[in-house]
């Protein structure tokens, strides 16, 4: 038997590849052994892909570079070339009825050189590289162009996206250059100076802004700003930023937002002394719609979807204050806190209930307590004018299911706490009562060593200095010593449920009213202060005197009286109401709804009358329209509405009169509708 070994490196290297291929074809007669090491012939198991499969790359000699590296693997893929075919026959050869006779498969296939990154990246880049180191072998040849079709493919797409671009900046450039003539169109058709004006529109940049998390002052979605820049677009200043980078955006385009510093300057700031009720609900609401234009609606169906939205938490925040008790008449008080949650809910943050209240009741306690503490009115927070308490929520017409929130707080102070005085109209006053001896002063003022009141009467309750709790002295109707609630006895309501350790009474005689509500009942009735005894100066001399006309008495006691006013005793009430105001006097209980006609000048004045609504209604002082039905939900029950009139003044020849609208108060001849 003979057997031939063929080195196949030293062949590589002295001869080519001709010179190999005939060595591996040399073979004996009498060769039982086959070029894969197995015995001849081969087993009908032998697993000729795995034979035929080309192993991994192998790094090149050190120092090897491209021109001998392109020889080699030309060199190793012509053998490789040679040993497949030989294999292939001798397959076929097995599969046939002939046999295989004295055939055999190729020698074990080699591994190319690998080439690094660059060395691709060089031929794929120069030509003049390919030939001055080929030739190259046939897989590299392949991978050489197929990467030259990628980059050429990719510059076609490139230059038909620039062609594209630059046909787009052409068709905007001669859209521009057209004539304007019978191109303008109204954009948002309305009624001029009708008062219900439907839904105001909101420009598209403010949407932008918003989408890009830069909030504005929450007047600045007012009904009048939002029509304001959508009317006249280039009032409102603007700046071009580049969109937030995400996964989806390789290269973020750039938008125009509102440029909020200048906008400033303009528009102002949040100032909550200047934000009336009506105005923040007006502007939440707008805010509120563009939230929803923004936002992914939430579907409770599908668990995939979102579960919280800057829109369903925003209408939760703005529902909660438009619900709270007194809405109106403690803004000065809820207004702080509510701007700074509500971004809190701008930073992705989640509506909590619970937490809601508890800042306003943090908020509440703490203004009460200051009022308690005789705190000038300069370190509160500024009132803001109010009508009366509103309940009414947001979007009452556009969410009936909407519920009205509970509103207790872990405090124990209520909402809308006026100032510590002897009378609500008092506030400019500012005189201090004490809760525990009705005195001028405050109760943290109060002696601890005074215990009676003048008449020498026991006090009903007693302050606790390290608690700053005013409690009774004596057992509380049998049930021991109890805490008063010091806000009802100084606002004159309360509507927080206490625990059974306080109480709603009296603090200086235990009855079921305020301490400073002047109830007739109380047995320690705050009286008025004594009022001042006028003092007439004598004016005698000054006076131009008319002789009387003799024989006429009809006029003697009218003319006395004119001379002598009555003195001020007889109107002991006069002084403090003539300077403080006079209160109203207890209107009868309304048992229907009554409704006044207008003035026949509000009929044919109807552009006044529709003007000056407008103009309330932008301000924010005025919401409508109600009808008869959805005002009796808003004031509870029936109500009284008087009438308006048209008052026109002359201003002098050649000028237009002065028209005022004006409410009449005063008329009587109530219609029942």
């Amino acid at each position: 038997m003979c057997i031939m070994v063929v080195n196949l490196e030293s062949t590589a290297d002295r001869a080519g590849p001709a010179d190999i291929a005939t060595d591996l074809l040399i073979t004996s007669a009498h060769r039982r052994v086959s070029l894969c090491g197995l015995p001849l012939p081969l087993l009908s198991t032998f697993d000729f892909a795995a034979y035929m499969t080309t192993p991994p790359e192998v790094p090149a000699p050190v120092g090897m570079n491209l021109a001998p590296k392109n020889a080699r693997n030309l060199v190793i893929e012509r053998s490789n070339e040679t040993s497949l075919a030989l294999t292939r026959a001798y397959q076929d050869a097995a599969a046939s009825t002939a046999g295989v006779g004295t055939l055999d498969v190729g020698a074990p296939l080699l591994s190319h050189f690998t080439y690094t990154d660059e060395e691709k990246s060089l031929l794929v880049a120069s030509k003049d590289v390919v030939e001055s180191t080929g030739p190259l072998p046939v897989y590299m040849t392949i991978f050489i162009a197929t990467e030259r079709m990628k980059a050429a493919r990719a510059d076609m797409d490139e230059k038909a996206k620039r062609e594209a671009e630059r046909a787009a900046r052409e068709a905007e450039k001669a859209k521009a250059a057209r004539p304007i003539f019978g191109t303008q169109l109204m954009v948002n058709p309305r009624i001029v100076s009708a008062v219900a004006t439907g839904e105001t529109p909101i420009p598209d940049i403010f949407h932008v802004s918003l989408h890009h998390k830069i909030y504005f002052p929450l007047h600045w979605w007012s009904d009048k700003i939002l029509r304001q820049a959508f009317d006249y677009p280039h009032s409102i200043p603007t700046t071009t930023i580049t969109a937030v980078q995400t996964s989806s955006l390789i290269a973020p385009p750039s938008v125009m937002v509102v440029n909020v510093a200048k906008a400033l300057r303009e528009l102002g700031e949040e100032d909550e002394a200047q934000l009336t009720p009506g105005l923040w609900r007006q502007s939440a609401r707008n805010l509120l719609n563009s939230f929803k234009l923004l936002c992914p609606p939430l579907d409770p169906a599908n668990p995939s979807g979102p579960k919280y939205t800057h829109a369903s938490e925003f209408e939760k925040h703005v529902l909660f204050f438009a619900n709270l008790d007194c809405f109106e008449e403690s803004m000065s008080i809820w207004s702080p806190v509510e701007r700074k949650l509500r971004y809190e809910l701008f930073r992705d943050g989640i509506f909590d209930h619970r937490l809601w209240e508890q800042r306003i009741g943090i908020a509440q306690s703490t203004h009460d307590y200051i009022r308690s503490l005789g705190m000038t009115p300069s370190s509160l927070p500024p009132a803001t004018p109010a009508s009366s308490p509103s309940k009414r929520a947001l979007h009452d017409d556009q969410n009936p299911s909407a519920t009205k929130q509970p509103r207790c707080t872990r405090g124990d102070e209520p909402r809308g706490a006026p100032p510590i005085t002897r009378e609500g109209s008092a506030a400019r006053d500012r005189t201090p009562c004490c809760l525990i001896c009705a005195g001028p002063h405050m109760a943290q003022d109060h002696s601890s060593t005074k215990a009676t009141f003048q008449d020498g009467t026991d006090h009903f309750s007693r302050l606790l200095v390290e608690t700053r709790d005013i409690r009774t002295i004596k057992p509380f109707r049998g049930q021991g010593s109890k805490s008063l609630c010091i806000g009802f006895n100084i606002n004159k309501s309360c509507t927080v449920a206490h625990d059974a350790d306080r109480v709603h009474a009296c603090s200086l005689c235990g009855g079921d009213h305020p301490a400073l509500a002047r109830h007739p009942m109380c047995r320690r009735h705050i009286s008025n202060p004594t009022p001042t005894t006028l003092t007439y100066p004598d004016l005698l001399p000054a006076v131009h005197l008319r002789p009387h006309p003799r024989g006429v008495n009809d006029f003697s006691s009218a003319t006395r009286s004119t001379i002598s006013p009555q003195p001020a005793s007889a109107y002991p009430h006069v002084i403090r109401n003539l300077r403080y105001g006079f209160p109203l006097g207890r209107l009868p209980r309304l048992s229907s709804t009554v409704i006044i006609p207008n003035h026949p000048s509000a009929l044919s004045e109807r552009e006044t009358v529709l003007e000056y609504l407008r103009t309330e209604l932008e301000a924010g002082r005025m919401e409508s329209p109600f009808s008869r039905s959805e005002m009796e939900m808003v004031c509870r029950g029936t109500f009284y509405a008087s009438p308006l009139i048209v008052a026109s003044h002359d201003e002098g020849p050649d000028l237009p009169p002065k028209k005022r609208v004006c409410r009449n108060l005063s008329k009587g001849d109530k219609i029942l509708r």
